[in-house]
């Protein structure tokens, strides 16, 4: 766990030297989605977006963690 607070803060420091890059979103969210935060994860998602709109691996993300959280909550309403 304390690895993974350590790598969000070194993305987080990382986003903010370097609000631009879209990579740094991705692998931000990516993190947040390792520690349940689905949250946080699709807002970096969405700020990915806004910087690489043309970006197919941005959408196809967005969509596939979208399906993913849907499915997770309708599993937990059927039990």
């Amino acid at each position: 766990q304390n690895k993974l607070d350590s790598a969000i803060r070194v993305a987080e420091d990382g986003v903010t030297a370097a609000p631009n890059f879209e990579p740094l979103y991705l692998a931000l969210s990516k993190l947040y989605f390792n520690q349940g935060k689905v949250q946080e994860g699709l807002a970096m998602m969405e700020r990915a977006s806004k910087i690489a709109p043309e970006d197919p691996e941005i959408w196809q993300s967005i969509g596939m963690i979208m399906f993913q959280f849907q499915r997770s909550k309708t599993q937990s309403n059927n039990d």
